[in-house]
């Protein structure tokens, strides 16, 4: 019986650090071994780095990409620190950045 509440207690407490990381602006969290880092929308400056340099440098663009949009107080910050971990990060926000909806423009020559 003890372990089902601890359960609960311990389910509790991750939503609510989820939760917490949504007040602060976090759209998405990537997790390694264990380690959360949350990260906020990529604002155009991030993101025009990364496409800078994505061809040239994919650990660099990506690095780049997680110093800028990660939440400092909330994360873990041994995914950036730790080269295994970092590596694991690095395919989930090439993803991540796949999957950004942009809104449909139109262009007309006038």
């Amino acid at each position: 019986m003890s372990e089902i509440k601890e359960e609960v207690v311990i389910e509790k407490a991750i939503d609510s650090k989820d939760a917490h990381a949504k007040t602060l602006g976090a759209v998405g969290k990537i997790e390694v071994d264990g380690f959360k880092l949350y990260f906020k929308e990529p604002n155009r400056y991030a993101l025009g780095a990364y496409f800078t340099t994505i061809n040239v440098n994919k650990v660099q663009a990506c690095e780049h990409l997680l110093k800028s949009c990660y939440l400092a107080d909330i994360s873990d910050k041994n995914i950036l620190t730790d080269d295994k971990l970092f590596y694991s990060a690095m395919f989930v926000i090439i993803d991540y950045v796949d999957t950004i909806e942009l809104k449909k423009s139109n262009f007309t020559l006038l």
